[in-house]
């Protein structure tokens, strides 16, 4: 496994300037590899590589409580991303925590009558409005744009 995992490395190192010759070297045993490389040099070693941790380790949406999530929301004056991080959620999660939670609504719930109605009670600040409306700024704003609330 890992002499395998030594000729991947090489041939992604290397790319198309890998020679076949080098790679039966590589994939010989030793005594074969001092046939195949009777009289050449040695090859470089192969540099050892990180691995790049790409995945971050989120709680599952099932831990996350109804009142934790309403708390964060709250807490974050209704902004998703540092609510997602205060709850160790990913921000697909946190939609999927939302559209299943019975205390909340979504910016595509909100009628063009009372959008109209907040934008006019708050003269536009979608801050207040995200306070009144309880739902995310970002989401007011997409959905005023979609309902065509004038002035906004």
């Amino acid at each position: 496994m890992r002499q395998l995992r030594n000729v991947a490395r090489w041939l992604a190192v290397k790319g198309p300037d890998a020679s076949e010759r080098e790679l039966d070297k590589m994939l010989a045993g030793p005594n074969e590899a001092a046939e195949v490389d009777a009289g050449q040099e040695q090859l470089e070693p192969v540099p050892t590589l990180r691995p790049i941790r790409t995945n971050k380790l989120y709680r599952a949406p099932d831990e996350v409580t109804d009142d934790e999530l309403l708390e964060a929301l709250r807490a974050h004056r209704w902004r998703l991303k540092p609510a997602a991080v205060q709850l160790n959620v990913s921000r697909t999660s946190l939609y999927a925590l939302i559209d299943r939670s019975p205390s909340l609504r979504r910016a595509a719930d909100l009628g063009p009558d009372e959008l109209e109605e907040s934008f006019e009670r708050h003269d536009g600040d979608l801050e207040s409005m995200s306070e009144q409306l309880k739902v995310s700024p970002q989401g007011i704003r997409e959905r005023l744009r979609e309902v065509g609330v004038p002035g906004s």
